[in-house]
């Protein structure tokens, strides 16, 4: 049994795996079914029946999410444009490969120009 000291740590160190390089599954533990991307990745490598997550990038209200329905199955139980604090959740489905992109909606405020939406795209490939 890990004491906390050794919990932490190890978690610690799965979150810094996770940010720094693209998921691939021949790198998981066997028997892991929720792969998290970040945001700050280019690409992810899934195998069929596994739950993707994306964390938010940040605490904007509202967001714009497109994908390829065909490989990914949206797992949020709220609207997808509102995610919650825990982000995106997404089933592969079938074989192949899809861009997740991720786009703020600004809203515009009274006499002024909006700024331009930030936009975040993960390429996603789903494999046996």
């Amino acid at each position: 049994m890990l004491n906390r000291l050794e919990a932490v740590s190890l978690l610690c160190v799965a979150l810094f795996a996770c940010d720094s390089a693209p998921v691939d599954p021949t790198q998981m533990q066997a028997g892991s079914d929720v792969v998290v991307v970040r945001p700050s990745q280019e690409s992810a490598t899934v195998r069929l029946g596994q739950t993707i997550s994306i964390p938010r990038p940040f605490d904007a209200e509202e967001w714009r999410v497109d994908y390829s329905a065909d490989v990914l199955l949206l797992l949020n139980a709220s609207e997808a444009r509102r995610p919650g604090p825990d982000g995106w959740r997404f089933r592969a489905v079938a074989k192949g490969e899809t861009d997740v992109a991720l786009t703020e909606v600004v809203t515009v405020s009274a006499g002024g120009a909006p700024p331009a939406p930030r936009r975040f795209v993960i390429s996603v490939r789903v494999t046996n």
